[in-house]
């Protein structure tokens, strides 16, 4: 790690209270990365706040990724203080009350307080430390000095991309520190589309891929699991999600290429299985890394044709019918008992 690194580190393990900026026009990506920074830091019960809030298409496209329990920030909220001169009172008692209408404060001294004499300050919300996503200019921070108190600059820290790192491995190094929270699964699924559509962004600007894509992608990486007695993973997609994606015309190659992703991005069993919902029936493609020893008696036990490193087989009439089908068919070809 970096002395930046090891600065935000330190920053993390000192601080009780934080607050997560976006820039101006932030990337998907790095709105993704404070998600899943601002979950890690909730785990540890500790008090983060973000500006600006998340839109609500953000959830629309991630939400499935997030627990409904996090779509909520209690960001601190502006304090007033009650300035009362010592040199005029005496106080020998403070307390409250507080009834169905109004909060007391009761005050114990031997004058009668004048309320001519009585200031009321607002006090804007301070924080240990202030981290800003995507950019490294001060002015993205200053634009929130009527929303809290901005800290001294040492306190304020940068999480942007550069030549040799990506912003969300940066955010991932960072997380990693806070009580191994990568290991939290919707800590790393969001890490894992963040740093997918970072570097989607980038070969989409290419024409190599498209972020309708990485938007099922996400998806997909929400609803896969692994199957250690098969020996399997397996992916679900709905057609809600084919939707809300703009991949309702979404191919074999398309899935084929979901599956593909995901052997590269993680550490996977060699056979997988993808069950998608199609316009009528539901259907699916198998695919198994190489030297492929299942793939192709499996494809005879469905009677499917063998394309370029995978099968489809269907239709089903549901989803739990098709997964039943298929487990029986890997049992009977890969000899599981």
């Amino acid at each position: 790690m970096d002395e930046q690194a090891d600065k935000i580190k330190d920053a993390i393990k000192n601080s009780k209270s934080f607050a997560l900026l976006l820039q101006n026009n932030p990337k998907e990506h790095e709105i993704l990365a404070r998600e899943a920074l601002f979950i890690s830091l909730k785990e540890k019960n500790l008090d983060v706040s973000i500006f600006p809030d998340n839109q609500k298409e953000f959830y629309e496209n991630w939400g499935h990724i997030i627990s409904a329990r996090y779509h909520q920030t209690n960001r601190k909220t502006k304090i007033t203080s009650i300035l009362i001169p010592k040199n005029l009172y005496e106080a020998k008692e403070i307390h409250y009350d507080e009834d169905n209408d109004f909060l007391s404060l009761n005050i114990s001294s031997d004058q009668i307080i004048n309320k001519e004499n009585v200031i009321f300050k607002e006090k804007l919300p301070s924080f240990d430390a202030v981290f800003l996503f995507g950019s490294n200019n001060i002015d993205e921070i200053k634009k929130y000095e009527d929303s809290f108190e901005l800290p001294l600059k040492e306190k304020i820290f940068y999480l942007t991309n550069n030549k040799n790192i990506t912003l969300s491995k940066k955010v991932s190094e960072t997380i990693e520190s806070i009580n191994d929270s990568l290991s939290n699964k919707t800590v790393s699924n969001l890490m894992l589309a963040s740093l997918l559509t970072e570097i989607g962004a980038t070969e989409s600007r290419k024409k190599e891929e498209s972020l309708s894509f990485m938007h099922l992608f996400g998806r997909a990486l929400a609803r896969t699991r692994i199957n250690n007695d098969l020996q399997s993973s397996w992916t679900f997609i709905s057609r809600e999600d084919l939707k809300k994606t703009d991949n309702i015309e979404a191919g074999s190659q398309v899935f084929y290429k979901i599956l593909k992703k995901y052997k590269e991005t993680t550490s996977s069993p060699s056979l997988s299985v993808l069950i998608w919902q199609g316009k009528e029936k539901i259907w699916s493609i198998i695919t198994e890394e190489k030297p492929q020893k299942h793939l192709f008696s499996l494809a005879q036990k469905f009677g499917a044709n063998m394309e370029n490193g995978f099968f489809i087989t269907g239709p089903f009439n549901n989803f739990s019918e098709a997964e039943i089908k298929i487990q029986q068919n890997i049992k009977d070809v890969v000899k599981i008992t």
